[in-house]
């Protein structure tokens, strides 16, 4: 009698991720089925904040698509693996923790760019309106930071700080509340 092992879990189904996209960069998802290590794609239902319209600059060809909020996709899973590296079903082998964004499967390493679900602010780290230190976010990464720096930027604060650095974002409008004349 053989033993066969079941295919390792990649992703659970509600966990939340930014997704590639070709117009936004990146857009907010939610994963609406378990990804296995044999899967070929994940299936994703768009979650947008609550301010995107009033925050976000739509292109052309948008009027034409379906609106993006709660728009189901198939992302392929190629799309995060690390290296662009061609996904081979022999000699996986799977390591992954809750905490950390990429999982690695025998010679192949997925990035899933992850988003908090909560995050709380201690005072000098980010709350969910990234506010306060990026660096202090429970995952950053490129999409993680730009969504917090556009959050702050739609609250009318140009200004964030990861670490030493400040980050400062042209609002192409005068901030009354930040600048006097």
């Amino acid at each position: 009698m053989s033993a066969t092992s079941s295919p390792c879990t990649l992703l659970k189904s509600g966990t939340q991720l930014y997704i590639p996209d070709e117009s936004y960069g990146y857009l907010p998802a939610t994963v609406q089925s378990d990804v296995l290590e044999t899967s070929s794609t994940i299936s994703v239902i768009i979650t947008l904040p609550s301010d995107w319209n009033s925050t976000t600059l739509v292109p052309e060809n948008e009027g034409k698509d379906p609106p993006l909020q709660y728009q189901e996709r198939k992302v392929p899973l190629s799309s995060f693996l690390v290296n662009n590296e061609t996904p081979s079903l022999e000699h996986r082998s799977h390591s992954s923790s809750d905490s950390y964004s990429s999982t690695q499967t025998g010679q192949l390493e997925y990035y899933f760019p992850l988003m908090a679900a909560e995050v709380s602010n201690d005072g000098d780290g980010v709350d969910c309106d990234g506010l306060g230190d990026l660096t202090k976010m429970k995952f950053v990464h490129e999409a993680s930071v730009l969504y917090a720096i556009k959050s702050r930027l739609a609250k009318k604060k140009p200004y964030a700080r990861a670490g030493d650095i400040i980050i400062s974002v042209n609002p192409f409008q005068w901030m009354h509340d930040i600048y006097s004349e």
